[in-house]
């Protein structure tokens, strides 16, 4: 059960970006028109991915640190700041307005 909530959507990933897993790598790929930046790529660890994964399916942030709480068996204070520090690390990176 959720200990308090944060309280705020997630806006959508803007679309210029490409989520691939390869090899038990996890990564965003940005586009710029019709071709892909490699110089640019955000990789993720298995965490962060499925925040990622969780934030393009549910853009409620509440069900998302829920969701992670019960993947990885962790507290909502846990969960939490690592939901809110990726959302963070998108919006630095561009990935996120």
């Amino acid at each position: 059960m959720l200990e308090g909530k944060v309280g705020f959507r997630f806006m959508p990933i803007k679309n210029n970006f490409i989520y691939k897993e390869i090899n038990n790598e996890y990564m965003l790929i940005p586009l710029e028109g019709d071709n892909v930046s490699l110089s640019k790529v955000f990789n993720l660890n298995e965490v962060g991915a499925f925040i990622y994964k969780a934030l393009k399916a549910n853009d409620d942030v509440d069900k998302v640190v829920a969701s992670l709480m019960e993947e990885y068996d962790v507290s909502y204070d846990i969960a939490k700041r690592d939901v809110l520090s990726f959302i963070e690390e998108l919006k630095r990176r561009g990935i996120y307005a």
